[in-house]
C-alpha cells in the first residue's frame, strides 16, 4: 500500500509506484488523499481533482488497486480494511511513517520508505 497526493504525475511518482510495486511482489494498493485532506495537510487546493488524479493513476498502472484514502484523516480505515503487508512511504512522509507506527503497526505492517529518483546514484 501507498499514500499520495499524486496532483500531476510526474516521473518521481512513477518511479514512487513502480519501486512500490517492485516491494509489493505484484499488488499494489494506492490511496490517493482526498481533496480535502489535501487542502487541510498543504493549505491549497490540488490542481487536479481526487477523481482526476484516480484516473491518471489508473491510466498508467491499469493493474493497480487505487481508492480514496479515508474521510476522516488519521483513522487509517484503509490500512483496517485491506490490511496490507506493507506500506511503502516516500520521501516526504515522515510524519505519516510516525503516525503510522503509533496508530496501526501492532507488527503485522511492514513500514518502509523508499528512496527517490533523486537519491540515485
Amino acid at each position: 500500500m501507498v499514500f499520495g497526493v499524486f496532483d500531476g504525475l510526474h516521473e518521481g511518482h512513477k518511479y514512487f509506484l513502480n519501486s512500490a510495486l517492485r516491494q509489493s511482489q505484484g499488488k499494489l494498493i494506492v490511496v490517493v488523499a482526498r481533496d480535502t485532506s489535501v487542502r487541510n495537510l498543504k493549505h491549497k487546493s490540488p490542481k487536479f481533482s481526487e477523481d482526476e488524479r484516480m484516473s491518471a493513476i489508473r491510466d498508467l498502472f491499469p493493474d493497480f488497486l487505487v481508492i480514496l484514502g479515508d474521510e476522516q484523516q488519521g483513522s487509517y480505515d484503509v490500512v483496517k480494511t485491506h490490511r496490507p503487508g506493507m506500506i511503502c512511504l516516500g520521501h516526504d512522509q515522515e510524519e505519516l511513517g510516525k503516525d503510522l507506527q503509533v496508530k496501526i503497526n501492532s507488527g503485522d505492517v511492514n513500514v518502509i520508505h523508499l528512496k527517490t529518483l533523486r537519491e540515485l546514484p
